[in-house]
């Protein structure tokens, strides 16, 4: 998976480099690698790779604004069975964000110092079942859970550098915070009950990408 998502980005780079550099026109696209961890040991840790596409637009001399999309690729720890003792299994999910991107560059010699930022929400929708003997004493026998985990509210800015190459384009170096929810559900079927669910993941991230 991480070797197809890589050559990708790579066939992007090659085929569309010259045609949109942001030094010859105002449409440009930014490729980005990122690895990600949890800043705070609380709950799962939702870090992992991802990779973002940022199509974007010059503003004058210093801006940009476009919309992006990408994949994330992290695992989540999940309940299996609550039934004589309790269960979990790592189970590796995939989300999708979709995101507003503005970027500012500050001008100097040979690196260009560069503050940016993705606003939107990531998609993800997970269904699992499990079962239960603990949760509801009062009720005879298991309870069969079916639970659904759904993305959210996604946001990150970064900081960075970004180096020119000599056809006009930049590597970029960057360092991100990233404020990720996630919302769940279980309904607890023999006891026609619902709980819902939701959580917010602080992580820090490295970013490495190309400007054309």
């Amino acid at each position: 998976m991480k070797k197809n998502l890589f050559s990708i980005i790579i066939l992007f780079t090659l085929v569309f480099s010259n045609t949109f550099s942001q030094e010859m026109n105002k449409i440009g696209v930014h490729l980005e690698l990122e690895y990600s961890t949890e800043i705070t040991k609380k709950g799962d840790n939702v870090g992992g790779f991802s990779f973002f596409v940022t199509p974007s637009y010059k503003i004058g001399e210093n801006a940009t604004v476009g919309i992006g999309t990408g994949a994330k690729l992290f695992k989540s720890l999940e309940l299996i069975n609550d039934v004589g003792s309790i269960e979990y299994r790592d189970k590796k999910l995939v989300s999708i964000p979709l995101y507003v991107n503005t970027t500012y560059k500050f001008k100097v010699n040979k690196t260009t110092p560069f503050v940016e930022c993705k606003l939107g929400y990531s998609f993800l929708n997970r269904d699992y079942s499990w079962k239960s003997s603990r949760l509801f004493p009062e009720h005879q026998g298991v309870v069969d859970v079916q639970s659904n985990l759904k993305g959210g509210f996604f946001f990150s800015p970064s900081m960075g550098v970004l180096l020119p190459t000599n056809n006009r384009q930049y590597f970029s170096v960057s360092l991100a915070y990233c404020l990720e929810r996630f919302s769940g559900k279980a309904k607890f079927i023999q006891v026609d009950k619902v709980v819902k669910s939701s959580a917010s993941h602080h992580l820090a991230a490295l970013r490495v990408g190309y400007i054309f």
